[in-house]
């Protein structure tokens, strides 16, 4: 399938939204609090992931729902949700890769949005890659 337009510019806007969200949040501890624990251990809670979520699900509405090649039997919805999952996964496995070269052990909770996304991605494919039943494709996407 050909990238519309919309979605380059839904794929460079999170892009660049993950970029900031990663560098803002892990790197600067911006709007991160931590918390000492009584066994040494530290937890970190934010409220950005928030935000970084509200930008992708705004800039999803705005720009598919304006695609010019809704309606078609290109599966434009597929492609989107393709997209967000590699721009979301990208830091998860570039962490994955790195982590042998860090002084911090593994993470298993790494794992969890590897395997939710690949579900929901699975799940999208499946249910989308057949004409619905009992309704002939070309009366349905024209």
């Amino acid at each position: 399938m050909k990238l519309t337009q919309n979605l380059k510019i839904y794929i460079i806007l999170n892009l660049v939204t993950t970029t900031l969200f990663y560098w803002l949040t892990v790197f600067n501890d911006v709007g991160v609090e931590r918390t000492k624990n009584a066994d040494g251990t530290e937890t970190i809670s934010t409220s950005m992931p928030l935000l970084w979520l509200l930008i992708f699900f705004v800039s999803f509405l705005l720009l598919y729902k304006t695609d010019n090649i809704r309606g078609t039997r290109s599966n434009l919805g597929f492609a989107y949700h393709v997209a967000a999952t590699v721009i979301v996964l990208l830091p998860v496995i570039a962490m994955l890769i790195l982590w042998p070269f860090t002084s911090y052990g593994f993470d298993p909770f790494l794992l969890l949005p590897i395997a939710a996304l690949s579900v929901s991605l699975l799940i999208h494919w499946f249910f989308t890659r057949k004409d619905p039943k009992g309704i002939e494709g070309k009366k349905v996407f024209k």
